[in-house]
């Protein structure tokens, strides 16, 4: 089993636990430790293309398909209750100098988002942080550790943006899979 068997038996407990203050959950050890461990190899497989948007963001993606998604497709479906065929994602590599900034006149489609952390460390003194705001000042901070996958039902003011990254990264880069649904 690729997903840890605790978060595939609870699926509908972890749908209830989102609130009104953050309509989402963040579950560790979400992988396997092989089934991570292959992802991580897809990192340097993949071909990254640089996107600068001087008003929206700055960061390289790959868009990828998932490797034996049955599993995390049951997963995905039991959370959202949406069906879908195949899951496509998007790698985003994120380095010194890139970010995404809060933008209201980007028009964000989706319902959910899944964010799979893919680094082994991650300062975050250097920035790269992932934020969640409400739009009125109170935002959540999503925490940056390894083999964590972060869900968030999207409502309509709830935006995400990614702290700037800053000198301290060096030549690091952090590495987020992102499944929008």
């Amino acid at each position: 089993m690729a997903i840890n068997q605790l978060y595939l038996n609870n699926s509908r407990q972890i749908t209830t636990s989102f609130s009104e203050d953050f309509p989402g959950a963040i579950l560790f050890d979400f992988f396997d430790e092989s089934y991570f461990r292959r992802w991580q190899r897809t990192l340097h497989s993949v071909n990254y293309t640089k996107e600068k948007k001087h008003l929206t963001h700055s960061y390289a993606k790959a868009v990828t398909t998932l490797p034996d998604t049955l599993e995390l497709r049951k997963f995905i479906v039991a959370i959202t209750r949406k069906k879908m065929k195949r899951l496509s994602a998007e790698i985003i590599q994120f380095g010194w100098k890139d970010y995404t900034i809060l933008n209201d006149t980007v028009n964000e489609k989706h319902h959910y988002d899944f964010i799979i952390d893919l680094d082994d460390f991650w300062d975050e003194r250097s920035g790269g942080t992932i934020f969640y705001s409400d739009g009125t000042g109170n935002y959540v901070h999503i925490p940056a550790r390894r083999n964590t996958i972060t869900i968030v039902k999207r409502t309509k003011n709830l935006r995400q943006f990614v702290k700037y990254v800053n000198h301290r990264a060096g030549r690091k880069k952090r590495h987020l899979l992102f499944i929008r649904i």
